[in-house]
């Protein structure tokens, strides 16, 4: 949880955007507001979700209006995980729950943005008018950019482009995201879901429809991919989920290794065919790929004292 606090906190987004910390609002906010909704979800709590994003949206109404939009995906995908843990109810007993679960959500929504309206309504109606107008030809049914930018992103140096996101975070959640998919400890169900976010979270990116929608109506052309934090966090989210679920597995050791191996490759061909950064940048994403591996596999051996002082040289 620490290392991938840390991972987090020292993401590519945070170092590119420290030249203009306004962006760093929604980036601290968003973790709050998501386990407000696993909150609402699993356990019928309004008030932590609501507070949530009324104060979001007043340190930073953008950042918060991108914030709540993202929360749309992952009500859904929070609801989808709770009704598979509750697989044994009956269809009426589920949509009753979808429904009901669905209005709290609505209502918490709601009184988060009234919350923030002295600040948030006025800023609305600035928007309705003139120059600030929302550009509503934005919506087309196109995609920007190559998607297969997304993998090369995860490279040393790498920054976010018009055209290509750049979501690094480091080797320990690439290795954890993708080990996820290949672990036989995670049910099926559970990885088709959580797929399933992972494609959705990346045509957040390059389809030009939700390009635009969380630009919020308006044509950027500057500090491209404002809202990649809410990728980057899905990355560590199932990286994190991976290394909970399968600490014990013996597999573990395997899977570690071949991912590491296996992304290198895919990296170095991606770059070869579709050339981004130096070949320097990539070997040292390489090398760093196998090192963390290479001590993940240690701290799995590791018991005690040792395993402590692994996990801080990681």
């Amino acid at each position: 949880v620490l290392l991938l606090s840390v991972s987090y906190a020292l993401s590519q987004y945070n170092i590119a955007q420290s030249s203009n910390i306004m962006w760093l609002d929604g980036v601290y906010m968003l973790p709050f507001i998501l386990l407000g909704v696993y909150k609402l979800v699993r356990e019928k709590k309004v008030a932590f979700l609501s507070v949530s994003v009324g104060l979001c949206i007043v340190f930073n109404w953008y950042s918060g209006g991108m914030n709540c939009l993202f929360s749309i995906l992952w009500f859904l995908f929070e609801m989808a995980y709770y009704l598979l843990d509750g697989s044994s109810c009956s269809w009426k007993k589920r949509i009753q729950t979808i429904i009901m679960t669905g209005i709290r959500y609505v209502i918490a929504m709601i009184l988060g943005v009234l919350l923030s309206a002295a600040l948030f309504w006025p800023t609305v109606k600035a928007l309705q008018g003139g120059r600030a107008s929302f550009d509503w030809q934005l919506l087309t049914n196109t995609f920007a950019g190559q998607i297969q930018s997304v993998i090369q992103g995860n490279t040393l140096g790498a920054i976010s482009e018009a055209g290509r996101v750049s979501l690094f975070c480091g080797s320990l959640a690439v290795i954890g995201c993708i080990c996820f998919f290949l672990s036989d400890k995670i049910r099926v169900k559970k990885k088709i879901i959580t797929g399933i976010l992972l494609i959705v979270t990346v045509l957040l990116f390059y389809w030009q429809p939700f390009i635009a929608a969380f630009s919020l109506m308006k044509s950027v052309g500057s500090y491209w991919y404002r809202y990649s934090y809410v990728g980057i966090f899905v990355v560590l989210f199932i990286a994190a989920c991976f290394y909970k679920e399968c600490r014990e597995s013996k597999a573990l050791n395997r899977n570690i290794l071949l991912v590491s191996i296996g992304f290198s490759v895919v990296l170095l061909g991606l770059n070869y065919i579709y050339p981004l950064y130096s070949l320097k940048r990539t070997g040292g994403t390489i090398v760093f790929l196998l090192v963390i591996a290479i001590m993940l596999l240690c701290y799995l051996k590791c018991r005690g004292k040792k395993a402590q002082y692994v996990s801080v040289l990681l």
